[in-house]
């Protein structure tokens, strides 16, 4: 399902639970290895471990479901479809009091349409920023098991885990290959 806010479109929709579930159980055995980062926040990702988590074997069935949503938005947005593939992903722990800084996924060479899938209950809201209207933020709080796609340069941050559990999401970039990608 497309949604807008000024000037900005992105795409929610649900993953198959039983998948996400599965997931979960694998990334529950791997967690202790993901390295505590500061960057401009806390937060414990998979990056020390892969580049790209969802080309580990346990997690085809989602990396497949992902890639089904990611062309369905494709579809909705553009009428067509992008050649392309996950350029990367990884997984985000925020544990109590953790969050995520604003920032962006663009880069010199590449577009990407970016990615968050939830796969933890009671998730505190990611927030997006308009572009072309300042101080027009749209927040979501996702839902466990839910996506979310969006464009590269729509700026976005994770609030302050106020839970006491554990806030897990797993994102992505998805590469666009078409040469003449223009932005809408």
């Amino acid at each position: 399902m497309l949604h807008s806010f000024p000037n900005e479109t992105f795409y929610k929709n649900t993953l198959n639970e039983n998948i996400i579930n599965k997931a979960n159980d694998f990334i529950e055995t791997i967690a202790d290895k993901f390295n505590h980062r500061t960057w401009d926040c806390d937060i414990k990702t998979s990056y020390n471990l892969t580049e790209n988590i969802l080309n580990f074997p346990e997690l085809h069935s989602l990396k497949m479901n992902v890639l089904g949503h990611i062309d369905n938005f494709m579809r909705m947005r553009n009428n067509k479809f992008f050649n392309g593939f996950i350029d990367n992903s990884w997984v985000n722990i925020y544990e109590k009091n953790f969050y995520q800084e604003p920032h962006v996924h663009t880069s010199a060479i590449h577009r990407f349409i970016c990615g968050v899938l939830y796969l933890s209950h009671n998730n505190s809201p990611i927030v997006f920023r308009s572009q072309f209207k300042p101080l027009s933020d749209y927040q979501i709080v996702p839902q466990f098991s839910e996506i979310i796609l969006f464009n590269d340069d729509l700026p976005h941050s994770v609030c302050k885990n106020e839970n006491d559990g554990r806030r897990i999401s797993l994102a992505f970039n998805f590469r666009l290959c078409e040469e003449h990608f223009e932005r809408k």
